[in-house]
């Protein structure tokens, strides 16, 4: 691997050249890294500096994400490598409903301050964009980091429906009834919703009671709003993620070229996609 992708402590030293290559050749494109000591915020200062983490969006993500519908997918992939870490991948949907890559992170670990940090750096840097919804797992740092946020983004969060009905099923072991859990979720006429969830109620009482724990909005379509657009899941965040996936044993600089290359392949083949329609 080091005669392929370079040595692991080399491929820290590297970054900064990758880094600057990058933003010279694609004008526009966003890299912020941290470090340990927080007043060593430039990629070229210093010589003894303790990586912390890693933003970064490129250009035409940046770009496009105007033109995408207001909600992010957030996922979160563990590093593989010499160095342990997570890749977080924040991803848009397209008028389509097709998934849109956005912003990648490297953190230590999914918590809620590299969480905020994450939504932080998404503020700041790729949209200005009020009133958006995070669609996640379940995870209390995702929570918490968007409660963490400055209010007057108006940011709210919608959990992922089949991971919902995955930690209801793992509490009850009903899966019949955890199949007809999505069906009372994704109801948009409240009439439709009290229907299937009676039928919760008589046969799991104590499923319903679980589910009765829960704030509506949070999973179920008749209670959204509207902040989910009609997405239901982070399928498509998960989607693009395994496209990714193949980067987690990589070096640090390998992750980050491997993003470059795979986003703009994503790119090309949209524009052949759209080109033959």
């Amino acid at each position: 691997m080091a005669a392929v992708f370079g040595d692991w402590e080399e491929s820290y030293a590297f970054l900064p050249k990758l880094i600057l290559a990058l933003e010279v050749s694609n004008p526009g494109t966003i890299f912020s890294p941290r470090y340990q000591d927080e007043e060593i915020q430039s990629p070229v200062a210093g010589n003894n500096r303790q990586f912390k983490r890693l933003f970064w969006a490129f250009k035409p993500c940046i770009d496009g994400f105007p033109y995408c519908v207001p909600v992010i997918q957030v996922d979160g992939t563990f590093l593989t490598g010499k160095y342990k870490g997570t890749l977080l991948i924040a991803s848009g949907a397209d008028a389509n409903r097709l998934v849109y890559p956005l912003a990648f992170a490297i953190v230590e670990g999914e918590n809620t301050d590299s969480y905020g940090w994450f939504f932080r750096q998404i503020q700041l840097h790729v949209t200005r964009r009020t009133n958006l919804t995070i669609i996640s797992d379940r995870h209390a740092g995702i929570r918490a980091a968007i409660l963490g946020l400055d209010p007057a983004w108006n940011w709210s969060q919608r959990w992922c429906i089949r991971h919902f009905k995955s930690n209801w099923n793992h509490h009850f072991k009903r899966r019949k009834l955890a199949d007809s859990l999505w069906w009372i979720a994704v109801a948009y006429q409240e009439k439709k919703f009290k229907e299937k969830m009676q039928n919760i109620r008589q046969i799991c009482p104590e499923g319903a009671q679980w589910l009765d724990q829960h704030d509506l909005e949070m999973w179920t379509f008749h209670k959204d709003g509207g902040h989910r657009w009609g997405i239901a899941t982070t399928n498509s965040s998960e989607s693009i993620n395994n496209v990714y996936r193949e980067c987690r044993a990589l070096p640090i600089s390998a992750i980050v070229e491997m993003t470059f290359w795979k986003t703009n392949r994503w790119f090309v083949n949209r524009l052949h996609w759209c080109e033959k329609r």
